[in-house]
């Protein structure tokens, strides 16, 4: 179980550095884009970044039998698969 929520943790905390922060900034110093439909992508960035809360905390000894962000890391971690998937570069 520790492993788990480990694992999971650090893997929202590395989905976020390589992928949604540098798209917040990407999108932030761009303006949206030509007409500003890219900051409709703003909100979503913004709720993955805030799936790196639970992410280090699982970090911490004294959060890592909790259940409660067990499920909230693989929530996170769904919706930033699923978000990465569908944003993705080809």
């Amino acid at each position: 179980m520790k492993k788990l929520i480990l694992t999971t943790g650090i893997i929202l905390i590395i989905s976020n550095v390589v992928f949604f922060i540098p798209m917040t900034f990407s999108v932030i110093s761009s303006g949206g884009g030509g007409f500003g439909y890219g900051l409709l992508f703003l909100p979503i960035t913004i709720v993955a970044h805030l799936y790196i809360i639970p992410g280090v905390m699982s970090l911490f000894k004294k959060h890592q039998t909790s259940i409660g962000l067990l499920l909230i890391n693989i929530t996170g971690l769904i919706g930033s698969v699923f978000w990465i998937w569908l944003f993705r570069s080809n």
